[in-house]
């Protein structure tokens, strides 16, 4: 009986081939849209400070703990509030949230810029907890769920989402806290645990 000639080698040929093509396909797709998703980033980053802060006319935008902080101003330079983003690892990955305060550290509001979370299910905290940070004040303790011994109640059958959620709100008043000038001398108030010294 004749000898079948090996095919692994032409396999292998052909793989490469197509994993080369596949490559090269892919590269070239991110270099012709990566600059239109950075700016869809940009606007969707810029709507969601305005949706978090009170009314302002100049932002000033630094990291504090690699997180973006943006910093609110009056035209005449009076300090309105900060928005902090804020990104950690739930259920379905990372995740990140925008959370905006007032003068007096209070939170004025958040937006989920991106998640991966279940849909029905980790989704939810996108508007679940606004009623929750709304009455939350930065003479308070940090934000805890009522299962780990805090107030705050968390999504039905997403435990992990929420409390991820939560860590990203806390996360982003410990890096809003140190923010809000003192008036009489121009600088920054330190605080500790949400309180001002």
């Amino acid at each position: 009986m004749k000898k079948l000639p090996s095919t692994i080698w032409p396999m292998l040929a052909s793989l490469t081939g197509v994993c080369l093509l596949a490559g090269l396909l892919l590269s070239g797709t991110y270099y012709l849209t990566g600059d239109a998703i950075a700016e869809t980033e940009k606007k969707q980053q810029e709507k969601a400070v305005k949706a978090v802060l009170p009314k302002y006319k100049k932002l000033e935008t630094d990291t504090v703990n690699g997180m973006p902080r943006h910093k609110a101003f009056t035209r005449k330079g009076e300090y309105v509030g900060t928005a902090i983003e804020s990104t950690v690892n739930g259920f379905g990955g990372p995740f990140t949230v925008m959370v905006g305060f007032n003068s007096d550290n209070k939170i004025t509001g958040y937006q989920v810029l991106k998640h991966q979370e279940t849909p029905g299910l980790g989704s939810k905290m996108t508007d679940w907890f606004v009623e929750d940070l709304a009455q939350w004040s930065p003479e308070g303790h940090p934000l805890k769920l009522k299962k780990d011994g805090g107030t705050v109640n968390a999504i039905t059958a997403a435990t992990i989402s929420s409390r991820a959620f939560i860590l990203a709100i806390n996360q982003a008043i410990g890096a809003c806290v140190d923010t809000r000038p003192d008036t009489a001398t121009g600088a920054t108030a330190k605080t500790k645990g949400g309180q001002h010294e």
